[in-house]
């Protein structure tokens, strides 16, 4: 069972270790302080690369690991297109219906000179809550984690990747901290929830 490995991995602790840290600034802080305070820390290389890096959560990054885990495995595959689809399905559902009046950095710091923003990048205003591209980036790397479970130093790969390329739109301020926790728990549950019970369909069992 999934349940009985997680408390061994790696890849859990990081990630656990990653939801209090964050957890712990978000109560500490009202939700425009806190992101002030993360707006702070800026680098120019950091500025360069992060445009970039971001993308591996807005979905096509993870249609390719579908792709290519195809040809390796049909059944790693099938996970981690469940996995994306499901967890974007309930992240539109939370944007579009729930959390749908819930404004993004840009809408409370477009004047002010002193915030930091990354040239060329096209900022968006609403449907903050929660963080699609986090969700996606967790949806992925939970999945690859319990792919490789035995191997731990992969599964630490694995948890800074996730939590590295969700931070990504807390750094470009396309998203609050909070947006990204909660992507990271739909994107994290999900995963461990599809990789748990889709090897139990009988007709999938066949399945290499």
């Amino acid at each position: 069972m999934v349940s009985k490995k997680w408390l061994t991995s790696s890849y859990f602790w990081c990630v656990f270790l990653f939801w209090i840290v964050a957890l712990t600034l978000i109560f500490s802080y009202n939700q425009l302080e806190l992101h002030r305070k993360l707006n702070a820390f800026h680098h120019s290389f950091l500025d360069a690369i992060f445009p970039y890096a971001t993308h591996v959560g807005d979905g096509i990054f993870a249609l390719l690991l579908v792709v290519i885990f195809y040809f390796v495995s049909k059944k790693k595959s099938l996970i981690l297109f469940v996995s994306f689809v499901l967890s974007s399905l309930i992240v539109q559902v939370l944007k579009q219906l729930v959390f749908y009046n819930s404004y993004r950095p840009f809408h409370y710091f477009r004047n002010d000179e002193h915030f930091h923003f990354v040239n060329d990048v096209v900022m968006h205003t609403q449907n903050s809550f929660p963080s699609g591209h986090s969700t996606t980036c967790f949806a992925i790397f939970t999945s690859l984690a319990l792919f490789f479970w035995k191997n731990q130093k992969l599964q630490f790969v694995l948890s800074i990747c996730a939590i590295l390329f969700s931070l990504t739109r807390v750094y470009l301020s396309q998203h609050f901290l909070e947006d990204v926790i909660a992507g990271s728990l739909i994107g994290t549950i999900t995963a461990v929830f599809v990789g748990n019970y889709i090897p139990k369909i009988s007709m999938l069992k066949k399945l290499q």
